[in-house]
């Protein structure tokens, strides 16, 4: 692949990312996507903290910041963060769901 050639796929790659983006946030609902680290997506404890939480954001509407109350930036620097604001007594079954969510491969529910 020639130098132009990929100059020109990355400017295409970042348009799609845009109008993508653009999309996302043009709806009322939040929405995100993570990607797990499978090794540490079974741990319990991995879920239930907010330091060093097994995955990463790939992406966030504006919408999810907005429903959440925190800032885009935050969320994507410390995904933990959002295991602090589960209600207490609804933390176990949040850890349980994220698990077998990963454990079975299907949409967080």
């Amino acid at each position: 692949m020639d130098k132009n050639n990929a100059i020109r796929i990355a400017e295409e790659l970042t348009q799609e990312r845009k109008l993508y983006s653009d999309l996302a946030n043009a709806l009322p609902a939040g929405i995100y996507r993570i990607r797990v680290f499978n090794k540490m997506s079974l741990e319990e404890k991995s879920w239930a903290s907010s330091k060093d939480a097994p995955y990463i954001i790939e992406f966030v509407n504006k919408r999810f910041c907005e429903i959440l109350d925190i800032e885009m930036h935050e969320f994507e620097s410390n995904p933990g963060i959002v295991s602090e604001l589960v209600f207490e007594d609804d933390k176990a079954e949040f850890v349980q769901k994220n698990i077998e969510a990963n454990l079975n491969l299907t949409p967080f529910s």
